[in-house]
């Protein structure tokens, strides 16, 4: 029977254009009188079915040479004609439920599909592979063999760009297959979801270990190098299976038909709504670890908005001091713009938040209940920093999700560690990358993403980190004052929350603002704080900018949403004042602390004398000293590390006891031993590099007197110091009268033995 007989046995009467989705239907609809040569593509194109478009085309164009219309020869060109004429013409009466920027990634997938070659459907006969009930087996010139004793089908095929050492886009692309193996004699069937890349299937050894490495039970392989690459070509390019298009990192995506946000567990839209044919890839150099502390990365629009959102905005603003949680707040707030501010603000990197304070000042305590609401797990766990390939795993899986760093003590660290966190700290602001070379001469690429926070008691010397970071001081005093109450109320309130999941909520919520906004906002923060502080680096309005934009973006939301975050519009801009107060207290010239240290310690020598000899003497907390030709010029704990005395003269001072000195006559500046310990560090670097030349000689552990003294070169303190070795002086001559006036009362009243009595 003829398409046109075919079409005219049907009934033409309960035809419904919205539903011409079967060849049947397809053929009836395109005899009926109202169809049109334009309304029968529509009607095509409508399907959005890369082979119904082909098939529906192929019966099409056969009806048009059946009623004459047109010659057999030229089918082929009419029918691509058609293919090549498919657009979408959206609107929500045609297509109910579903958004443009669904349909047109839908449209985009199509288009890409209908662009291929056509292959041609492969059956048992064409491939030499095909699959049997107890395995996959492969056509041989007698017979045919099996090689597996599991069948594998693929479920999805997903294909991803990355970027190469040469920064080249290359495409690359995995499989998710389902395994199944059937025991022959109780017919049980294990089944099993394994991804597996193409190269995997290169030789037996390759499949076997990857399936091994991925615990999958009972699966053996009987064929040959060839006959296992033969079924990857199979499964990978000859089997029908759905494809998928993977995203490589976590967080905001920006994409042609509109922005995504990208979770280990689903990818979402504008809207919320999740997009099946978009995944997460996770790049091989990333730990499986590192993806699954981001459990926290669901979205559930109901629990967010009724929950999750005014739990936190009405409260995290009480977690600490004020100030110090709106500088902490705004960071973590501008994170989801990362991507605009660098890449169409035209700066350079993005800031890292650094905090800093004694231990027991809440540093920690604030941003481990933080955390969760940032993607993150129920209890995460912040890493200290470590070896350079765990710091480079640590921030290669999003650019809108923090990772947190604790114990940044360089004045701790060995020369070479603290010169790679260094190079590791300024990269990763830019962005940038490091390449590590492999014994088979290959290159693994460790893309630096993630901004960081980084907790220590001390913030940073090193003055090209200090330009790159928000510095936040946390005071340790706040959590002993009455204030404190709502603060340990709000942390044991967020802490105890069970639904902690904002962070895909707030991505999603932030896709939805007009970028142009956003940069006329970052913009406008960075003049106001360009005229108020005409001092700062240009580099400096720039990063504390980022501030202002999260705090802005931060009340937009709550305002939304008709709830109170608790801080004014004049706030998002004053805001700026904490920073530099915070940037003078931590981020200061810190070797001017040190000179400062030493010049109260000699005005207090000028002023105050020598209290009784308790301060300036031989073994007392300053004195001078001259070592002994054979004098050991070591230093530390046990006398392990070298000094740069070099037999000469010093003045040496007990830190701890200098501090409290100063301390109890209430001198202005503030020391603490663990804030000049770094700076002392640094200076007998210093010296070292330029052959014994500097002011600090050993910084502590030196020995001398029976105690333990840090060691000052004696020429570049002596115009301040000059006094000392006077009061020094008297104190050896009071010392020595002492001593002398108890050895002679000890000779003319001698001990009496208690045998006398």
């Amino acid at each position: 029977m003829s398409i046109y007989d075919l079409a005219m046995s049907l009934d033409l009467e309960t035809i419904d254009k919205a539903t011409v989705d079967t060849p049947e239907l397809f053929k009836k609809f395109i005899i009926s009188k109202s169809a049109t040569d334009g309304g029968i593509r529509k009607r095509i194109y409508h399907t959005h079915d890369s082979e119904k478009i082909r098939e529906f085309s192929t019966i099409y164009t056969d009806w048009l040479v059946e009623c004459g219309e047109l010659e057999e020869d030229e089918k082929d060109e009419f029918v691509q004609n058609i293919i090549n004429g498919y657009d979408l013409v959206y609107s929500q009466a045609l297509y109910p439920g579903k958004t443009y920027a669904q349909m047109k990634r839908i449209y985009e997938k199509v288009k890409k599909e209908l662009s291929r070659p056509v292959k041609n459907k492969l059956n048992s006969t064409q491939s030499p592979i095909f699959e049997k009930s107890d395995g996959m087996y492969v056509i041989r010139d007698k017979g045919s063999k099996r090689i597996t004793n599991f069948t594998i089908r693929p479920k999805y095929i997903v294909t991803y760009e990355t970027e190469s050492l040469e920064e080249r886009l290359t495409t690359e692309g995995y499989g998710v297959f389902e395994i199944n193996c059937t025991h022959r004699k109780t017919g049980r069937t294990i089944n099993s979801e394994v991804t597996l890349r193409s190269y995997q299937f290169n030789t037996v050894m390759t499949l076997r270990e990857a399936l091994r490495d991925l615990k999958i039970h009972g699966t053996f392989l009987y064929g040959s190098d060839s006959e296992i690459s033969l079924l990857g070509e199979y499964l990978f390019f000859e089997v029908a299976s759905i494809e998928r298009v993977g995203i490589n990192y976590i967080g905001i995506k920006r994409m042609e038909s509109g922005d995504v946000v990208v979770t280990p567990r689903g990818v979402y839209d504008k809207s919320g709504q999740e997009v099946l044919d978009l995944v997460y890839v996770r790049d091989e150099v990333i730990s499986v670890n590192e993806v699954m502390k981001l459990a926290g990365m669901l979205y559930k629009k109901d629990l967010w908005k009724n929950k999750t959102l005014p739990l936190l905005v009405e409260n995290v603003l009480n977690l600490h001091k004020r100030s110090t949680m709106l500088t902490i707040l705004g960071w973590m707030m501008s994170i989801p713009f990362e991507t605009v501010v660098r890449v169409d603000a035209h700066v350079s990197g993005f800031p890292h938040l650094m905090i800093s304070g004694v231990n027991g000042g809440g540093k920690t305590g604030v941003i481990s209940t933080l955390l969760p609401y940032l993607g993150y797990g129920t209890q995460p766990e912040i890493a200290n920093f470590g070896t350079q390939f765990a710091n480079n795993q640590a921030v290669g899986t999003s650019y809108h999700i923090p990772v947190a760093f604790d114990e940044f003590r360089p004045h701790e660290w060995h020369l070479s560690q603290r010169n790679s966190v260094g190079n590791f700290l300024r990269e990763s602001y830019n962005r940038g990358y490091y390449a590590k070379g492999r014994k088979d001469y290959s290159t693994r690429r460790f893309d630096y993403r993630n901004p960081i926070i980084i907790l220590g008691q001390m913030a940073t010397s090193d003055q090209a980190i200090a330009e790159r970071v928000i510095p936040v001081y946390v005071d340790v005093n706040y959590l002993k004052s009455k204030e404190s109450k709502i603060a340990k109320d709000t942390y044991h309130l967020l802490n105890s929350a069970e639904d902690k999941m904002f962070w895909a909520g707030y991505l999603i919520w932030c896709t939805n603002q007009n970028k142009e906004q956003i940069l006329e906002i970052y913009e406008t923060s960075k003049v106001k704080i360009a005229e108020k502080y005409p001092q700062l680096k240009e580099r400096e309005i720039v990063n504390y900018a980022v501030v202002s934009l999260g705090l802005y973006y931060f009340k937009k939301l709550a305002d939304e949403h008709s709830l109170d975050c608790h801080y004014s519009n004049d706030e998002i801009y004053n805001v700026v004042d904490t920073i530099t107060e915070h940037a003078e207290v931590t981020l200061g010239d810190k070797s001017d602390d040190l000179w400062r240290f030493l010049e109260d310690l000699a005005w207090y020598g000028s002023t105050h004398g020598n209290d009784k000899g308790k301060v300036f003497g031989i073994s007392k907390t300053i004195m001078v000293y001259q070592p002994s030709e054979d004098k050991k010029d070591v230093y530390g704990k046990d006398g392990e590390k070298k000094a740069e005395v070099r037999g000469r003269k010093v003045l040496l001072v007990k830190i701890p006891n200098a501090i409290k000195t100063l301390d109890n006559i209430g001198v202005k500046n503030k020391y603490e031993e663990k804030m000049l310990a770094p700076i002392m560090k640094g200076r007998f670097e210093s010296t070292q590099t330029n052959n014994g030349q500097g002011i600090v000689l050993a910084p502590y552990g030196y020995r001398a007197a029976d105690g333990r003294y840090t060691a000052f070169n004696w020429e570049e303190v002596k115009d301040m110091f000059g006094f000392v070795e006077d009061l020094q002086s008297d104190a050896n001559i009071k010392q020595a009268a002492e001593e002398l006036i108890r050895e002679l009362k000890q000779e003319e009243d001698p001990p009496v033995e208690l045998g006398e009595i």
